[in-house]
């Protein structure tokens, strides 16, 4: 009996830590899609590449940050020099200007 209480217990921590965690720890990682991939960064900064054929350069810089709504607000620098925002659709998805992207 003491053994299925602990291992309730422990089962019930474990859901808790799991459903409160972050949308910035679930941001952190690199994410892939059609139109290229973006790396986020745990100081807030990150590094988008597009996909092969396309001009631009690569390792173009951005800065993020998570608004009150959950959405990610993204400043990326010249040369695309725009504000995109993103959300989260689902747990493993992040759409960006309507494109989906999958974390690696």
């Amino acid at each position: 009996m003491k053994r299925l209480v602990v291992g309730i217990l422990v089962l019930v921590s474990l859901a808790t830590v799991i459903s409160c965690s972050k949308p910035e720890s679930r941001l952190i990682g690199k994410w892939v899609g059609k139109s290229g991939s973006f790396q986020f960064n745990e100081n807030k900064t990150g590094v988008m590449n597009p996909p092969a054929g396309v001009n631009l350069p690569h390792d173009i810089r951005f800065s993020w940050a998570l608004r009150g709504d959950d959405s990610i607000q993204l400043s990326i620098q010249p040369p695309v020099a725009k504000n995109v925002l993103a959300r989260f659709e689902g747990k493993k998805v992040l759409v960006i200007e309507d494109d989906k992207f999958v974390k690696e």
